[in-house]
């Protein structure tokens, strides 16, 4: 059985496939195959060369400067130079990743691995994808098409190659899984980072593959702003979503020990539901809010147990709970109690139900849905 690693594109938000590739590692996962566009590529390689340690390294101190050609200083010569070049080049200069990915990656070595590697661009000359196995680049290119993978046009610079023009593998799949299948993979382990670009279906030929997705409750960030703070959290969300997409931990927006969740609903889940629906009967425009919530917020629950997942996890986000912690019914108390609530009185504005309210509510009173579920829970548990 042939096990592949899919990485999707999405710049800096490329953090997360090491949180993931992390807990794969602890579930003793050892891929035979690894594709991936884009940023997806460049972390490839690295799974390729099973250089884990410096990958995380790499992606917990890299900041802007070291990725593109950008001026340092907003008022200054080097930023009208830059403008200057930004439209006479056609995007923004990769140089300082390409000396980068010349430091840390040995294309002879990933030549050499057990892992074969895959990628994918598009050539623009002949309006094409190009799909390339490790196998299938030219000796000494592999630094070439990892950029051209990486050139997300108009923001970055094309990659020229023999004569021939590239830009970002995502204008034509964003996460390579019949790259992956094409190479013989049985089994796909395929992480996504929410970002731009296309995503194919697999084809029909490659239906019976098993594909295990991992992806984020949460906005990863800026595909453009690489800051090692963020990365560090996007590490953490990629590991823990990673161990949740195998059914080893539970919940949505935030992490919750295998069973945990059981218990908190036995202690107070019922209370609490019942609880919402006395408010949402008395206040229309909250209920209202809690619809705009959910559907918002990619929820939309259809048992109880899902419902009292939503109002759990608002409350929890209401009381700036860190999403980078397993939560189990002892500790998750500790957060809500001591959480700062800060909610209305109890006054709402009375609007129809209807879904032109709906709307209005998404900006009037969207956010604040998850402090009522903060204050509902708080005076329940104290």
């Amino acid at each position: 059985m042939a096990k592949a690693l899919v990485l999707a594109g999405g710049g800096a938000r490329g953090s997360y496939h090491i949180g993931a590739w992390q807990a794969l590692i602890e579930m003793g996962y050892k891929f035979d195959i690894v594709t991936g566009t884009s940023v997806g590529s460049l972390n490839g390689t690295l799974v390729a060369l099973d250089d884990f340690d410096v990958a995380k390294g790499m992606w917990l101190s890299i900041e802007d400067r070291d990725v593109m050609d950008i001026p340092g200083r907003v008022f200054s010569r080097e930023t009208v130079d830059f403008i200057k070049n930004f439209a006479k080049e056609k995007g923004i200069s990769l140089a300082p990743l390409e000396n980068m990915i010349v430091r840390f990656v040995d294309e002879e070595k990933v030549r050499a691995s057990r892992c074969r590697y895959g990628l994918v661009t598009v050539n623009v000359n002949t309006r094409k994808p190009v799909e390339l196995t490790i196998d299938e680049i030219p000796q000494g290119k592999l630094v070439d098409y990892m950029l051209a993978s990486s050139a997300w046009v108009p923001f970055l610079q094309p990659r020229t190659i023999d004569g021939q023009v590239y830009i970002d593998g995502g204008f034509y799949d964003n996460l390579p899984r019949n790259l992956a299948a094409r190479m013989g993979a049985d089994e796909i382990v395929e992480v996504d980072l929410d970002s731009f670009g296309f995503e194919r279906p697999l084809k029909e030929e490659h239906k019976g593959i098993k594909i295990t997705r991992v992806e984020s409750w949460h906005n990863l960030g800026s595909f453009l702003e690489f800051d090692p703070q963020n990365a560090k959290r996007n590490i953490e969300l990629g590991y823990l979503d990673t161990y949740k997409a195998f059914g080893k931990l539970d919940g949505k927006a935030y992490a919750f020990r295998k069973g945990e969740l059981d218990k908190i609903y036995a202690d107070f889940g019922m209370i609490l539901m019942e609880r919402c629906e006395e408010v949402y009967s008395r206040h229309p425009s909250v209920k209202l809010a809690a619809e705009v919530y959910s559907r918002t917020e990619r929820r939309n629950p259809k048992t109880m147990t899902d419902r009292f997942l939503a109002v759990l996890e608002g409350a929890l986000e209401a009381a700036d709970a860190p999403v980078g912690e397993v939560y189990t019914a002892e500790n998750i108390k500790d957060y809500l109690v001591k959480a700062q609530e800060n909610v209305f009185s109890g006054v709402f504005t009375p609007l129809a139900d209807s879904r032109t309210a709906a709307k209005i509510l998404s900006k009037l009173e969207g956010a604040d849905i998850k402090k009522v579920y903060l204050r509902l829970v708080k005076n329940i548990i104290t």
